[in-house]
Formats: structure tokens, C-alpha cells, sequence
């Protein structure tokens, strides 16, 4: 764009009037004309016969020469100048003899400047990071390598590369341009984007932008770094486990050991990808005392820490079986229900017992059938389903269970007689077949 220099303040020489240079007020000033080979330069006409204006030009802080530069009729000059170059100019008045009035005041000074160019530090940029996170920022710089005012911007072909700023102007100073990655979403692999770095007037330039992202290293994960067990004295603990899981990238081998007699561990080493690996657990402590006891299964996985999961065991005495009775009886006429007895259990050891009670025979009932005590005495109702017996004399059998127990199992005998109704209980009557058999 071509930019005038006015004139405005005028003298009187030889009749004539010429207008100094650059009619603002105030100290002298430097203008500049970016990326032009010429200024042009415009004063007020003169009062008088003017013929013409001879122009006096001053080059890079040199002086006036003696004689004109140029000779013009119009009031305007255009005065040639290179990349670099200073001028100044002032003008005087000739008439048709060629007589010349004194010089105007010297013009503002003119600089000739190049056009803006765009320089960028860098062409390329290359990021490593491990997956699930984000890259670090990183960061070039754009510059203006001419003249005048530089406005840029920057764009980014991919969604997890942004540039900050995005924009701005440069003259003579340095733009610093943050670059940001948004990888943690990225899967593994490699990546490639472009920054373009755009400029008025000039070309653009481009910042191509190289990521690699790591699948994460390897990671040991225990599902659990304690285990608890309670174990009844001479019987071996309940098997226990965890699980061994590569909570990181690639595969991972491990190897499972431990110093404590009355632990194994199986199996004793492994490779993970992601996966959980079980460890079964054998606890043996059918040989312990009554107590409490501590162990450790130390976890190994190549140059990672190692982890450890802890045991502890407690040794209990053993529950003990009693029963309030060894035998039960019951009587009934025929077509009648004996009378129901009961039969007490009781936990007189340690622990608890758990137990389950079995009848011998159909006409035989218990209720309930099962159950746990620890110091309370339970109460069992045993019935008896007499109704459809013939008279005579039965026998069976209640048979205790409770397994890791001590004195069991048990057997309580069970007796039911069944009178013909005919007469008293106890007085002979008619033989039925089958009458005196043992159990039915």
C-alpha cells in the first residue's frame, strides 16, 4: 500500500511560497514503508509564478546534496529507495528563470523496511509417553524474520495436539508457542499429526509432530495382602488363595515362595497378561499346638518391588460331643402316638460344634435335625410316629454327628413299646407277628 508524505508550513522566496514537509506538529519522527521501493511525497503548491520544485534528497543520514535530485512541475515526488534505506527530503520553488527560493524545512525521516517473514524454530516435534497418560507439553517459537508487523496462526489437524496461543502479531520479538498433548485415551501405537503455521502475505510453514504412545510397563496386583484362618486343633486348616494379576502392560512373571513350615503355596510361579492367576493356599496345621501363629508368602515379579501376603493362623481346641442321654423310652396303645422325649446337646469343649443327628428307623423323628453350639445347651424334640405300629416292642437308634469333634460320634438307643389296648400295659396278650422284633 503506497503511503503519501504531506506538506503543510510554507516561506516566501522570490515571491514564491513552499510548504515544509510533513505538516505535523511535534519532533522529528522515523516512518516506515514496509516491503516498498519508493516513497511518495506531496506538499502544498506555492504562492507566485511557480514553474516547478527542484527536491534536495538526503540518503542513510548523509547531507543535502547542492544540486536537486529531481525537478517536478506537480507538487509530488516519488523518491525511489532500497530494502535498508533512509531519506529525507526538502523542496524548494523555481520560477520560469529558473531563480530558486531557499530550502524547506528537511521531512520526517523514511525508512525503507522489509516485509514480515515468518521464521519457526522448528519442523518437527517428537513425544514418547506410557498409555493412560497424557504427553508433556512441549513447546517452539515463531519469529518475525522482516519487517513491519507479522500476524500468525496456528492449526492442528488432530484432536489431542493443541497449540497455545493460537494466534498473535510479531515485530521484532519472539512468540513462544505451547504445545499440549491429550494422549491418556490414545491406545498403544504410534501417532502423527501437523501443526500449520500460517502468516499474511507470506508462505506458511509447517510443524509436523511425531507421538509414540508405550504400552504401560508391567505391574504386580495381589488381591489381597492378608489372609485369616482359624484352624481346630489336629485337623488342618481350611485351603485359603489369592490371585496374582499384571495390572500394567506386556506380560509379566511371577514367583510365589515362602520360609513358614506350615505353609505352600500353589503353584509357585506364573506369567500374567491381565488376567488373575489363582494361588491355592495349603495350611497345615493338623501338628500345631492351641495358639496363634504368623506367616508370610513373599511375591516376586523380575526387577519389580516384591509384595508379601501375610497369614495368620489361630489354633483352637477342638469342640466335644455330650449328650444329656445314652437311651430313650416310650409307650403307647396301638392306634396312638408314643409321647415325644427330648434329648439335650451340648458343646463342652472349645470352638463350635456343629453337628447333624440321623434317626435308624421311619417311625423315628428329630427335630431340628442340625445345629451349632458353642457353650449354650440345645434341646431336641424326638417324636414318634406310633400310630400304625401292631402292639410289641421296637428298638432303633439316634446317631450323633459332629465331624472334628471330640467323643463323637454318638448313638442314643431309642425303645417304644406298643400295647394291644385290651388291657393294662404289661399283662400278656395275643402274639402278633412280628411283635418282638428288634427295630421296625
Amino acid at each position: 500500500m503506497e503511503r503519501t508524505l504531506r506538506v503543510a508550513a510554507a516561506r516566501r522566496v522570490l515571491g514564491l511560497a513552499v510548504a515544509a514537509l510533513l505538516a505535523l506538529a511535534g519532533p522529528a519522527r522515523a516512518i516506515d514503508l514496509v516491503g516498498q521501493t519508493s516513497a511518495h511525497f506531496q506538499w502544498s503548491a506555492a504562492s507566485g509564478p511557480v514553474a516547478s520544485y527542484a527536491v534536495y534528497v538526503a540518503r542513510n543520514g548523509g547531507a543535502f546534496p547542492t544540486s536537486a535530485s529531481q525537478v517536478v512541475t506537480s507538487t509530488d515526488a516519488y523518491v525511489p529507495g532500497s530494502t535498508g534505506d533512509t531519506i529525507q527530503i526538502c523542496v524548494s520553488a523555481r520560477d520560469a528563470s529558473g531563480n530558486e527560493g531557499p530550502l524547506s524545512p528537511a521531512s520526517d525521516t523514511v525508512r525503507f523496511v522489509p516485509p514480515p517473514a515468518l521464521a519457526v524454530s522448528t519442523t518437527s516435534l517428537v513425544a514418547t509417553v506410557a498409555q493412560g497418560q497424557n504427553a508433556g507439553a512441549q513447546s517452539f517459537t515463531i519469529r518475525n524474520a522482516g519487517g513491519g508487523t507479522l500476524s500468525w496462526s496456528i492449526s492442528s489437524n488432530a484432536s489431542w495436539l493443541a497449540p497455545s496461543p493460537a494466534s498473535g502479531s510479531a515485530t521484532s520479538e519472539t512468540d513462544s508457542v505451547g504445545v499440549t498433548f491429550a494422549t491418556a485415551s490414545l491406545a498403544a501405537g504410534s501417532y502423527s499429526a501437523t501443526l500449520t503455521v500460517t502468516a499474511t502475505g507470506v508462505p506458511s510453514q509447517t510443524v509436523g509432530v511425531s507421538l509414540t504412545v508405550a504400552p504401560p510397563p508391567p505391574a504386580l496386583a495381589l488381591s489381597a495382602n492378608t489372609l485369616s484362618v482359624t484352624a481346630t486343633q489336629g485337623q488342618s486348616a481350611a485351603a485359603q488363595s489369592f490371585t496374582i494379576r499384571n495390572a500394567g502392560g506386556g506380560t509379566l512373571g511371577w514367583s510365589v515362595s515362602s520360609v513358614t513350615s506350615w505353609l505352600s503355596v500353589s503353584p509357585a510361579s506364573g506369567t500374567s497378561s491381565g488376567e488373575p492367576d489363582a494361588v491355592a493356599v495349603s495350611i497345615s496345621s493338623t501338628g500345631l499346638a492351641v495358639g496363634s501363629y504368623k506367616g508370610a508368602i513373599d511375591v516376586a515379579a523380575g526387577g519389580l518391588p516384591g509384595q508379601s501376603v501375610s497369614v495368620s493362623l489361630s489354633v483352637v481346641a477342638p469342640p466335644k460331643l455330650s449328650l444329656g442321654a445314652t437311651s430313650l423310652s416310650s409307650s403307647t396303645a396301638q392306634g396312638q402316638t408314643a409321647p415325644a422325649q427330648s434329648l439335650t446337646v451340648r458343646n463342652t469343649g472349645a470352638g463350635t460344634l456343629g453337628y447333624s443327628v440321623s434317626p435308624s428307623a421311619s417311625w423315628l423323628r428329630v427335630s431340628p435335625s442340625s445345629g451349632a453350639a458353642t457353650t449354650e445347651t440345645d434341646t431336641l424334640s424326638v417324636s414318634f410316629d406310633t400310630a400304625g405300629l401292631s402292639p410289641g416292642s421296637y428298638s432303633a437308634s439316634l446317631t450323633v454327628n459332629a465331624p472334628g469333634a471330640l467323643d463323637a460320634p454318638q448313638t442314643v438307643t431309642v425303645t417304644v413299646r406298643v400295647s394291644s389296648g385290651l388291657g393294662p400295659p404289661g399283662v400278656p396278650v395275643r402274639a402278633h407277628a412280628g411283635a418282638t422284633t428288634a427295630s421296625r
